[in-house]
């Protein structure tokens, strides 16, 4: 199987969309660990958003799909996407390790212990 690739940080954000889309189908809507899951992940699209002078409309997007309150039609993502996207997510951010978009993305290990 091909290894997920991350190229643009437009893509960075919409993988980061549908990760937090799938934590909120796994995870009951306010109790732990999503709250706490949504808030990094949105502030790690939110950071590559500025960081990259993306237009709105690239965060706008990843805003719809992961708190629409009516159904997007998007699939969850199976726990093997989720670890490859997580894996490439990071390739992509390499040397940026800032604290805001690392944890959005690093700290999966309670959404991917939920799908199992």
């Amino acid at each position: 199987m091909e290894q997920k690739q991350i190229t643009t940080p437009e893509e960075a954000v919409q993988a980061l969309a549908l990760a937090a889309h799938t934590a909120r189908q796994t995870f009951c809507i306010d109790e732990p660990p999503l709250p706490t899951l949504l808030t990094k992940m949105t502030w790690s699209a939110e950071e590559i958003t500025l960081k990259n002078n993306l237009p709105a409309s690239v965060i706008d997007s990843y805003y719809r799909t992961v708190f629409s309150e009516h159904p997007t039609g998007t699939p969850a993502l199976t726990k093997q996407e989720l670890h490859d996207t997580r894996s490439a997510l990071l390739n992509f951010l390499g040397e940026d390790k800032g604290e805001r978009v690392f944890d959005g993305v690093n700290d999966w290990d309670d959404l991917l212990e939920g799908m199992a």
